[in-house]
C-alpha cells in the first residue's frame, strides 16, 4: 500500500473530512486533509534529505497522513483510531506486517502532552507534525477562547522545517506576528513541543534548532 494509493481511497477521504468537521465543532485547529497532506510531504522530505531509504519516506509519509484520521471518532482517543484505522486501510493491500506495525506505533506514540519517538518514522511524525503551525489552521474567532495553542497559530505567518545533512541540523523556522503574540510569550507557549522535537531530532541522530524572526532562540 503506497501513499498514493491512500491518498485516492475515497474512504480515507471522507474519514479525513469528518475528522476536521469534529475538529472544528469542538473548536480545535484544523486536522483534515491539508493537515494530512502537508504532514505527509514534510515526513517524507525530511527523511529524504537525512538520508533515509525509500521505505523510510514512504512509511513516515503514510504516517503522517494518517495520523490524525482518528478525530471523527474521539478527541483525546485519536491516536489508537488513527493507528487502528491505518491497520484496517494498509491491510487492504496485504501490506508487510512489519510496515504496518512501523506506521502504527509512529501514529499510536505521536501525541499527547509528552509524545515520545519509537523509532524512526516515529520521529519523522512528530517533527513534521509539530512543525505545522500557521495562522490558517485556526478555527476560533474571538481571540478571548484562544488557548496557548490557538495564540501560536494565530501569530505564525509561515513555518518551514529546514534540513542540513551535513550539520545534521532540523531548524523549525517560523515568522510570526509580534503585534499578536511578543516573541518572549511566543517562545514561552512554543516550549512544551521543544522537548518532543529536540528526542525526535536526536532520533534521527541530529540536532534540533528553532528560529523566530530570523533569530535563533534554541
Amino acid at each position: 500500500m503506497s501513499l498514493a494509493e491512500l491518498q485516492e481511497n475515497p474512504q480515507i477521504q471522507t474519514y479525513l473530512d469528518k475528522a476536521n468537521e469534529c475538529a472544528c465543532l469542538l473548536g480545535c485547529i484544523e486536522h483534515g486533509a491539508r493537515h494530512a497532506k502537508v504532514c505527509a510531504d514534510t515526513g517524507r522530505a525530511l527523511m529524504a534529505k537525512l538520508g533515509y531509504g525509500g521505505i523510510d519516506m514512504e512509511l513516515s509519509a503514510i504516517a503522517g497522513f494518517l495520523h490524525d484520521i482518528g478525530w471523527l471518532v474521539n478527541k483525546d482517543h485519536h491516536r489508537m483510531v488513527s493507528a487502528h484505522l491505518a491497520h484496517q486501510f494498509m491491510s487492504m493491500k496485504e501490506g508487510q506486517p512489519e510496515n504496518v506495525a512501523t506506521v502504527m506505533s509512529a501514529i499510536g506514540n505521536h501525541g499527547g502532552l509528552h509524545p515520545q519517538p519509537v523509532g524512526t518514522v516515529s520521529a519523522a511524525v512528530i517533527l513534521s507534525d509539530f512543525a505545522d503551525i500557521h495562522q490558517s489552521r485556526l478555527r476560533k474567532e474571538n481571540p478571548v477562547d484562544f488557548d496557548d495553542k490557538d495564540k501560536l497559530h494565530a501569530a505564525t505567518q509561515s513555518s518551514s522545517l529546514v534540513v542540513d545533512q551535513r550539520q545534521r541540523t532540523i531548524t523549525l523556522e517560523l515568522d510570526v506576528d509580534e503585534s499578536r503574540f511578543p516573541v518572549n510569550a511566543y517562545f514561552q507557549a512554543f516550549l512544551p513541543r521543544v522537548g518532543a522535537m529536540r528526542t525526535a531530532a536526536s532520533t534521527l541522530n541530529s540536532s534540533f534548532r528553532l528560529v523566530v524572526n530570523k533569530s535563533r532562540l534554541l
